[in-house]
């Protein structure tokens, strides 16, 4: 899963670090208002791409299922990109 979101958030300067092993990784962002941040992010994934993350502080954690398949890791790669695209202009 890290292999698919360091490129689509590389690009990104508010991203700090990418850490982690497999599918349980977490975003370490640099934005102004962290918290704020986060509840809007985990928000947005959740009622735009049924994706459920813990944003918190200053970071993004993923921790998902043993049973998670393939696309649905695709799924909330594409979403959690887009939406930190999305929110990071409004931070």
């Amino acid at each position: 899963v890290q292999t698919c979101a360091l490129p689509i958030l590389d690009s990104t300067e508010r991203v700090k670090d990418i850490r982690g092993r497999g599918s349980r990784f977490s975003i370490e962002h640099d934005v102004t208002d962290q918290v704020q941040f986060g509840k809007q992010f985990e928000q947005y994934c959740a009622e735009n791409y049924g994706v459920l993350v813990n944003a918190k502080w200053h970071r993004i954690c993923f921790t998902p299922p043993l049973i998670i398949t393939d696309d649905e890791i695709n799924q909330a790669v594409d979403a959690t990109s887009e939406t930190f695209k999305k929110l990071v202009a409004i931070f």
